[in-house]
């Protein structure tokens, strides 16, 4: 699209799907939850507390521990599973696999565990292995939403967007109103220059949960349909919530060069490099406007 000369020299919608795994909130136990032994459940109630401190390191000692007691139990997979989840969240994610395969051992089969594992998959940049195992998941179960989804944003980041476009048909007919399908859309649809439906698609992401990715894209894609109210709006609202990314100066700058405002996109370029931002790429990204 236009705006390709961020200071990132990616597009919003480009780094959303080079930044995948994206956090996915799901189940992470097993898909049958057992009765904890009584010696298990003083140690999960003393991992539970230190999750909530915060302290996730002695969390997963503590599970260990917990594991340890009846390490063949349908319970020690659940527990695997949790630790498998606290060991991607400490950036671990070969030992995050490693919890997850040895519950998988316990309770093989489980949708729950193969999910875990394609996501671990992915933190390790095993594409193809991540690829398969959702794969499967996808002809096992074809109401499951999240392969579709990731399958779709490979497929995108790949440069491939008529297979893209497939998964994303398919996630939008299983959840047309899930915050991942407007995500996969907005993506698409940006990176195809549709950049009316893309903004639809990111005001509704917007009205989900205003994180700065979605402003981005939304403020992104209105520079480039020269709707230059909203996007000042937008922006402004953006660098409110989130006033040290240095793409969102940026971005106003370019608002601002468009505007005729020239004092205003001058500072806004020197507060994006003063963030972080290349000069050069600053540059380059205003004078193309």
């Amino acid at each position: 699209m236009a705006l390709c000369a961020m200071a990132s020299d990616l597009t919003t919608s480009q780094k959303l799907a080079d930044a995948i795994p994206r956090e996915v909130a799901a189940e992470t136990a097993p898909d049958v939850e057992p009765m904890l032994p009584p010696g298990m459940l003083p140690l999960v109630e003393r991992a539970d507390s230190l999750i909530a401190a915060s302290d996730l390191q002695g969390a997963a000692a503590t599970l260990r521990q917990a594991i340890d007691i009846e390490p063949l139990s349908p319970a020690a997979a659940m527990l695997w599973s949790n630790l498998g989840v606290i060991r991607q969240q400490l950036g671990d994610p070969q030992g995050a696999l490693a919890a997850v395969d040895s519950a998988a051992m316990i309770v093989p089969g489980s949708t729950t565990l193969g999910l875990a594992r394609a996501r671990a998959l992915m933190a390790l940049n095993r594409k193809q292995d991540a690829i398969d195992q959702y794969t499967v998941l996808a002809q096992r179960d074809s109401t499951l939403t999240e392969p579709h989804f990731y399958l779709g944003m490979i497929a995108f980041r790949d440069g491939d967007m008529d297979r893209a476009q497939s998964h994303f048909e398919r996630l939008r007919a299983l959840a047309p109103a899930d915050e991942s399908t407007h995500l996969a859309w907005a993506s698409l649809y940006t990176a195809r220059g549709l950049h009316r439906d893309a903004a639809r698609e990111y005001r509704l992401l917007v009205d989900c949960a205003p994180e700065e990715e979605y402003l981005s894209g939304l403020t992104e894609n209105l520079i480039a349909l020269d709707e230059l109210s909203e996007a000042l709006e937008t922006v402004n609202s953006a660098i409110q919530r989130y006033p040290d990314v240095a793409d969102l100066y940026l971005l106003r700058a370019i608002i601002n060069k468009r505007l005729y405002l020239y004092d205003d996109a001058r500072a806004d370029a020197r507060q994006a490099v003063a963030l972080g931002a290349s000069p050069a790429a600053v540059n380059a990204t205003l004078n193309s406007f």
